[in-house]
């Protein structure tokens, strides 16, 4: 039976679906994160006068 298809070529266009997916999924996270409110997080201004009260500077 002829084949319309070599093993070899076969398994190169498995890696690179697979590789083109897993590119996709990471966007797709990155995505999601970025679209989402930030997370309310302490002025940098508050944390460096903390510390240069306390002599950690």
């Amino acid at each position: 039976m002829n084949r319309w298809y070599s093993a070899r070529g076969a398994r190169r266009g498995l890696r690179l679906a697979a590789a083109a997916m897993a590119l996709w999924v990471a966007w797709a996270i990155g995505y999601v994160q970025s679209s989402r409110e930030p997370a309310a997080a302490a002025p940098v201004h508050a944390i460096t006068v903390d510390a240069f009260e306390r002599g950690r500077t």
